[in-house]
């Protein structure tokens, strides 16, 4: 059931690597919400995000609900989960994210995007994740970008933009090595990432003249080849 219009939205939280910083970041960033009222639905492990709880938000409840049981309205020190693994505890190295849960991240994100596009949640907020553990797990896609464009059908025209209260920053190449940069950066990838800044900027952030600055690959733009033609 969705929320009506005038309810506070509704929000997917990915738990993230349970290794990593996630769940603390899940747990202490309700805890601690001072800002407009939302109803906070994380997709993740109970267990995992309880843990966390107790250690870094006490007084957090962490409530286990299923995919029918969405609530509409926030409830003051509640973090709703649909919990969607059952990690031990003693399979858990935290501050050791690597090679382990891939499958399980995976499946945290794939929830919260499936639950946006149909609609249920208002928005989705993701917590870090492991890109060596999605190899190991045999998962091609190397982060939160490339599958959430892949999902939602735009893998051909999307952009990662960094969107601050004055200043925006898309980025024209994602996940790849520093080194790698000038051999996958194109034209094609520099005018999709500036096209898409513009026409966002006036449909979303309300900038009716959009002024975008594009950033040199080279110290000074190269110098006319001095130093690089990259």
């Amino acid at each position: 059931m969705s929320p009506s219009p005038k309810s506070p939205p509704r929000l997917g939280l990915t738990m993230g690597d349970p290794q990593g910083i996630g769940p603390e970041i899940l747990v202490r960033a309700v805890a601690g919400w001072k800002g407009k009222p939302f109803v906070p639905v994380a997709l993740g492990d109970a267990g995992v995000l309880g843990e966390a709880a107790e250690r870094f938000a006490k007084g957090l409840e962490v409530v286990p609900i299923g995919f029918s049981e969405l609530p509409s309205k926030p409830v003051r020190k509640k973090l709703y989960c649909i919990s969607l693994s059952d990690i031990p505890f003693s399979e858990i190295k935290k501050g050791e994210p690597g090679k382990k849960f891939g499958k399980e991240v995976h499946d945290y994100l794939l929830a919260g995007i499936n639950l946006a596009l149909e609609k249920k949640i208002a928005g989705l907020v993701t917590a870090p994740i492991a890109k060596s553990a999605f190899a190991a797990a045999g998962i091609s896609a190397k982060g939160h970008t490339e599958i959430l464009a892949e999902r939602s059908g735009v893998s051909r025209r999307h952009a990662m933009m960094l969107a601050g209260p004055r200043l925006r920053v898309t980025l024209a190449t994602v996940h790849v090595p520093l080194r790698q940069v000038p051999e996958v950066l194109t034209k094609e990838k520099i005018v999709l990432a500036a096209t898409l800044t513009h026409e966002w900027l006036k449909k979303y952030f309300g900038v009716k003249k959009p002024k975008i600055a594009v950033a040199g690959l080279n110290p000074h733009a190269g110098e006319a080849g001095l130093l690089g033609s990259e």
